[in-house]
């Protein structure tokens, strides 16, 4: 989603509010990936700078104490019909059809590495299709 310049405003002072709070500088000082699994954890992300502005409302209240708890990020994870199509694109591009290489292919696209098939989230898996197609030369 796009923002205006009122929202990117808002956006960047609610990060150097995660980034001045105590926690923060406490989780991001003495270990910086129990930090990053928390952001994951929550949200989805490894970063502030990645969240929405409902999100970043939230981490800013739990790190100054306001909040008890995070949300858990439920990822949305492929459908039976993505992971079909994905399986008949990448049967028809690559020379090594095995699915560590289609993992590999999926890691390369979307930058986020799984360890099966059913664990990639949708996102993941629409630009993997997107990107087998333009290379097939499909619509």
């Amino acid at each position: 989603m796009r923002m205006n310049a009122k929202q990117k405003a808002y956006h960047k002072g609610l990060v150097q509010a995660v980034h001045v709070s105590k926690k923060y500088r406490a989780y991001y000082k003495d270990n910086k990936e129990e930090y990053k699994e928390v952001l994951t954890r929550a949200f989805g992300v490894q970063s502030s700078k990645d969240l929405n502005l409902d999100n970043l409302q939230l981490l800013v209240s739990w790190l100054n104490g306001r909040s008890d708890t995070l949300p858990t990020f439920k990822p949305d994870i492929i459908s039976d019909a993505q992971a079909v199509k994905l399986r008949e694109l990448w049967h028809a591009y690559a020379k090594d059809v095995s699915d560590t290489a289609l993992l590999g292919f999926v890691k390369r696209v979307s930058k986020k590495a799984y360890l099966r098939i059913e664990l990639v989230d949708k996102a993941s898996a629409t630009k993997a299709i997107t990107a087998l197609k333009k290379t097939l030369g499909e619509k």
